[in-house]
């Protein structure tokens, strides 16, 4: 087997855990026989960390069969009514777990009436379906252009949907959008929120936000992809979202938000919820918890604790990945041992080839991730 660079690094994009390992060993574990695994070896940590910001945001996902594309009933805006969000009252964003695996499909678009000129006027739709209850027209809050209403829709559908561990997918018909979050995000915040020019990310608050409010799914092991779906095609998704974001531009008109309170006060309130849900978890038998500190700190930690209980064989031990964007929780069984003493997960020991086989993948440059 050939010999490894010293101190290499490598980045878990997609896998059991993404984050940064020290050790071929601990990345080996996160991907070996995972279905659509994504890493790389990388050089420094901020190679690594570039590669999970750059691939994690967002990513644009394989295409997706489409909508029947016949004109869809005028939707009702269902849960919108009354429920401006300013921003003191955060609190009114419910944060909830479910535990559906089916994937969730939706679709998101802003309208701007007289985009670029003083009297202009902005509203945004999220359309689940004909008269479905989670639709959402409403007004675009500050600035009125039409970039601004596509993102503030994109915000609104992560503020409200609920968390699950299957897969969520906007579609929108902003390219904006699309090259914002697979393509500009990370430079500008290699470059401190300046464009190539010299200039400021115009809307880096709202931005900031829902990079934040995609994280928190992150988290949890929700993917969430952004989906480029063309505009007045017949798509019944798209046009039913399209007359939502009309429909907001009738709705009162909203201040500007606190985009950076808003910020922290949902990552706490994500916080919280997933300590929450780790007491719910351990209430079912699931007996300890593993903290692995993620890419922010290009660290992983290995220990399991493991449960005392005599009468199990084995304990069910569940990693919750904190401290950074690309956090996710995995479950897997550990043999039961002496619970005074901590203990390094265990790796079986995988063959010559094995090793081979994943050695070379690790250090093929080819990806084919398309926001690459």
């Amino acid at each position: 087997m050939p010999a490894r660079k010293p101190n290499k690094l490598y980045a878990v994009r997609a896998g059991r855990m993404p984050g940064i390992y020290s050790t071929w060993s601990e990345c080996e574990a996160q991907v070996k026989s995972f279905p659509g695994a994504k890493y790389c070896g990388c050089n420094t940590k901020e190679e690594a960390q570039k590669y999970l910001e750059g691939v994690d945001l967002l990513a644009q996902s394989p295409a997706a069969s489409e909508v029947a594309n016949n004109a869809p009933t005028p939707p009702t805006a269902g849960s919108s009514k009354g429920k401006k969000r300013s921003f003191d009252d955060m609190s009114t964003i419910e944060l909830s777990f479910e535990e559906s695996i089916d994937p969730l499909v939706v679709y998101s678009d802003g309208a701007c009436k007289g985009n670029g000129k003083g009297n202009s006027i902005a509203g945004i739709g999220v359309w689940w379906g004909d008269n479905d209850p989670r639709n959402l027209a409403e007004r675009c809050p500050g600035e009125q252009t039409n970039n601004r209403a596509e993102l503030y829709a994109i915000c609104r559908v992560l503020e409200t949907t609920s968390f699950r561990r299957a897969p969520l997918t906007i579609k929108t018909d902003s390219k904006y959008c699309i090259k914002a979050f697979n393509e500009w995000l990370p430079n500008w915040m290699k470059n401190n929120w300046q464009k190539s020019d010299g200039s400021p990310v115009k809307n880096v608050g709202l931005i900031q936000y829902i990079v934040t409010l995609r994280s928190a799914r992150f988290r949890i092991g929700q993917k969430v992809f952004l989906e480029y779906v063309k505009g007045h095609s017949g798509n019944q998704g798209n046009d039913g979202a399209d007359y939502l974001a009309n429909v907001g531009t009738t709705k009162k008109e909203e201040e500007e938000k606190d985009w950076d309170s808003l910020r922290i006060d949902y990552d706490s309130r994500v916080q919280a919820l997933i300590e929450a849900r780790k007491i719910q978890l351990a209430g079912k038998g699931q007996d300890g918890i593993l903290n692995v500190v993620g890419g922010q700190e290009a660290k992983a930690f290995t220990e399991d604790e493991v449960g005392s209980t005599a009468d199990h064989e084995r304990t069910k031990v569940r990693r919750t990945v904190e401290g950074s964007d690309a956090s996710v929780k995995d479950s897997l069984h550990v043999p039961r041992a002496d619970p005074s003493r901590r203990y390094s997960a265990g790796v079986a020991k995988p063959s010559d080839k094995e090793l081979q086989d994943y050695a070379d993948a690790l250090f093929d440059d080819d990806d084919d991730d398309p926001s690459q």
